[in-house]
């Protein structure tokens, strides 16, 4: 029985620690990517209009599928297929594929997670408890270090995200990512159903060179989350550079513990899964 006890309080000790410990920003299953099964997919389309001068030039359309191709213990493969609609034709583009870290690192970069403290995030009058969870992202010449606060009651679970990158020994600072939600837990349209959405603000700045705001909303039953985004990009002088839109046209979800036989694909039905 003494024995019994001691294992006991042994496994208790290891799933604390693993709790106060995590490797990965979020589990699988809060993950934009990861929570679903490989073969799911969506379709984008994206607008693009460039400006020069301040004045607008013309708007450049493409579609893009991303598909889930593998998910490891700590890394998602995805494939992307693209198209550019010019003068009514259709251009296709060289299928890629790329691997990619399930804490945000790239291919070939390294990640290390530090939990932090209990957080209350106040968003439109509503708190929300969430854990400070700090990463360093490193690369072969530069680092990204920052922190998210992660609500593991409320999709889509990262509510907020602060980052910067600086080159490896460097003290200067290349790039700031900063997002805030707008509105979570909200009612909103996605395709053909109405869906349970959050609103975002994403500001990514490049001293002395460029600013981008976007909004974005997210969807916790959509494979990579992003359902719409709208976003400018000003020069170091506030011109504006470029205007882009992005759009779900379509999308495949299958839940990570299900088989793809039993996705149901829409472009009118959609799984209806939301932890």
């Amino acid at each position: 029985m003494l024995r019994l006890a001691i294992l006991i309080w042994l496994a208790s000790v290891t799933f604390c620690a693993a709790q106060d410990a995590p490797d990965l920003l979020t589990p699988h299953d809060h993950h934009e990517w990861a929570r679903f099964a490989p073969g799911s997919w969506k379709k984008l389309r994206h607008t693009t209009q460039v400006y020069k001068d301040g004045v607008a030039g013309a708007i450049n359309v493409s579609t893009q599928t991303i598909r889930l191709k593998e998910v490891g213990d700590n890394y998602v493969v995805l494939e992307t297929a693209s198209q550019s609609e010019v003068g009514g034709q259709v251009f296709d583009k060289p299928t890629l594929s790329f691997r990619s870290g399930l804490s945000g690192e790239p291919d070939r970069y390294t990640a290390t997670v530090t939990p932090g403290e209990q957080e209350a995030l106040s968003v439109n009058g509503v708190t929300y408890p969430c854990q400070l969870r700090k990463v360093v992202i490193t690369g072969q010449s530069e680092e990204i270090s920052g922190n998210i606060l992660y609500c593991p009651s409320t999709a889509p679970w990262v509510l907020r995200r602060r980052f910067e990158a600086k080159a490896i020994g460097g003290d200067v600072v290349t790039k700031t990512i900063a997002t805030d939600p707008i509105a979570l837990e909200m009612p909103f349209p996605v395709l053909a159903e109405n869906k349970t959405v959050a609103f975002f603000r994403t500001r990514i700045i490049i001293p002395e060179k460029t600013s981008t705001t976007s909004v974005e909303i997210h969807c916790a039953d959509v494979p990579g989350f992003v359902v719409s985004s709208s976003s400018t990009t000003v020069d170091a002088s506030g011109k504006t550079i470029n205007r882009t839109t992005t759009n779900l046209i379509s999308y495949e979800a299958t839940p990570a513990e299900q088989t793809s036989a039993t996705a149901i694909r829409r472009r009118g039905l959609f799984s209806r899964r939301n932890r």
